[in-house]
């Protein structure tokens, strides 16, 4: 069973200081160089040209700051580069490195999917001292949320003859 080594520590925020590592995701794979299952070098990831708004701090492994990064199914991996499947690593690479590399492709694929309110479609915002970003909008006060936060369920109704109102079905359980 692969765990995070002890020689981890996690991040919530982003370091200062450029990454000594960077783990870079394409769908379920990991980009590495050809010759010695390496991660990206900084030059490789200047060519990538990814936004500060597809990386997200992953932690120290071994007193080195890590972080992940995600681009779009299309991208080609650069020259001596390829994209290797997460399981095809395993017996491959040191266990220790495996679990990070793990770790940071469930926080990069947590980023890309969780990037506007499922709600209202407003961009995710980074609330301090939380690693999940949250959705509060001008829009979207504390009282209001509880709106989008439950599920809605539909209620059948009938409407009274010459009224126009619109009454639950008789028999039925109004639910809250």
């Amino acid at each position: 069973m692969i765990h995070t080594p002890h020689t981890f520590t996690p991040l919530q925020a982003p370091l200062a200081q450029p990454a000594a590592h960077c783990f870079v995701f394409r769908q379920h794979e990991v980009l590495l160089r050809d010759a010695d299952l390496a991660l990206p070098d900084a030059h490789t990831l200047a060519a990538l040209n990814l936004p500060r708004a597809q990386t997200v701090p992953v932690g120290l492994f071994d007193a080195q700051y890590c972080e992940a990064a995600w681009v779009e199914a299309s991208t080609e991996a650069p020259a001596g580069h390829a994209f290797q499947s997460m399981r095809s690593l395993f017996g491959v690479v040191d266990d220790g490195w495996l679990g990070v590399a793990g770790r940071a492709y469930q926080l990069a694929e947590w980023a890309r999917t969780h990037r506007f309110c499922g709600a209202c479609g407003t961009p995710m915002a980074p609330l301090a001292g939380e690693r999940p970003p949250q959705r509060f909008a001008a829009r979207h006060e504390r009282g209001r949320l509880r709106a989008h936060a439950g599920r809605q369920r539909a209620q059948p109704v009938l409407e009274r003859p010459g009224t126009g109102a619109a009454l639950p079905r008789p028999g039925r359980r109004r639910m809250a």
